[in-house]
C-alpha cells in the first residue's frame, strides 16, 4: 500500500524518531490527501511489521518503535517455504555464515568475547538437559556470528533459526537413547569450547575447522532423515510426525538399527 510505504519510508528516514508519536488520523488524512479507512489500513500494516505501537482508546494513537528481527525476518521465512527450498540448504547456509564469524571473530583485532564466552558457559553448564539443549546450542551459535560485527549476518541466521530450531526439537523429541544424548551434548559443547579457545588465542583455521567439525558431522546425520524435504514439507507437519521423521537415529546420530546391531 502507497501509505504504508510513505510513512515507512519517513520512518526510516529518521522523520519520525524512535518513541515519537505520529500525526493523528486526522492530520494524516489531510496532509495525504486518503480516507480515514485507508490511513488506518496502513496504520494496520506497520503495526504487524513491528514499525509502530498502536494504543487504542482515549488518548492512544501510534507511535514509532525499533521492530524486533522476529518481525524483520519473518518473511524470509516464509520466502523459504513457497521457494519449496530443502532443509538441508537451510542447515548448510547458516553453518556456512557461523563458520565464516567464527574465523572473522578469531581473526579480530578487538572483539569483546564476553557474550559468546556467556553462551559457551552455559552450553557446558546444561550438558544433560536433554529436552531443551538444542536451544542453547543456537544461542550459542548466534552469540558467535553477533560479536564477528555483522548485523546482515546475524539477522540471516536469526531468521532461519525457526526451520532449524523446529528440526532440532524433532530430533530431540525423537531421542531414545539418553546416555547417548547426552554423549552428543558433551561432544557439541566441548567443540565450542575448542573454538572458544582459538578464537581468544586469535587463530581464524583452528576456530573455524573446530566449528566445522561438529557441525558437519550433524549435518551429516541429519542428512540421512531429511534428504530431499523442504521447508515447506517440514513446516506442515505435526510436531508428532516431525518426531517420527526422526525416529531412525538419535541426537548422538546413532541410528536405532545400528544400536541393536550393537548391542545398545
Amino acid at each position: 500500500m502507497a501509505i504504508a510505504a510513505e510513512l515507512r519510508r519517513r520512518i526510516a528516514a529518521g522523520e519520525f524518531a524512535l518513541g515519537d508519536p505520529l500525526p493523528p488520523e486526522g492530520d494524516l488524512t489531510t496532509a495525504l490527501g486518503y480516507s480515514k479507512p485507508v490511513i488506518r489500513e496502513a496504520l494496520r500494516i506497520l503495526e504487524t511489521e513491528g514499525l509502530i505501537e498502536v494504543k487504542r482508546g482515549q488518548g492512544g494513537g501510534a507511535r514509532v518503535q525499533r521492530p524486533s528481527i522476529s518481525h524483520a525476518t519473518k518473511p524470509i521465512g516464509t520466502y523459504l517455504q513457497i521457494g519449496d527450498v530443502q532443509v538441508m540448504d537451510v542447515w548448510a547456509a547458516r553453518d556456512r555464515i557461523v563458520a565464516a564469524a567464527v574465523e572473522r571473530a578469531a581473526g579480530a583485532a578487538v572483539v569483546d568475547l564476553r557474550p559468546l564466552v556467556a553462551e559457551v558457559d552455559q552450553l557446558v553448564a546444561a550438558v544433560g538437559e536433554v529436552s531443551t539443549y538444542y536451544v542453547n546450542i543456537l544461542n550459542t551459535s548466534e552469540a558467535a556470528v553477533a560479536i564477528a560485527g555483522s548485523v546482515t549476518d546475524h539477522v540471516v541466521v536469526v531468521a532461519l533459526r525457526h526451520v532449524v530450531e523446529a528440526e532440532l526439537a524433532a530430533a530431540t523429541a525423537a531421542a531414545n537413547e539418553l546416555d547417548a544424548a547426552i554423549e552428543a551434548e558433551r561432544n557439541i559443547a566441548d567443540g565450542w569450547t575448542t573454538t572458544l579457545h582459538h578464537i581468544r588465542g586469535r587463530r581464524p583455521q583452528a576456530a573455524r575447522a573446530a566449528f566445522e567439525t561438529n557441525a558437519l558431522a550433524l549435518q551429516a546425520r541429519l542428512a540421512e532423515i531429511v534428504e530431499g524435504v523442504t521447508v515447506r514439507d517440514f513446516v506442515a507437519l505435526s510436531p508428532m510426525e516431525r518426531a517420527l521423521r526422526h525416529s531412525r537415529i538419535t541426537v548422538a546420530g546413532t541410528s536405532n538399527e545400528e544400536g541393536r546391531r550393537h548391542g545398545r
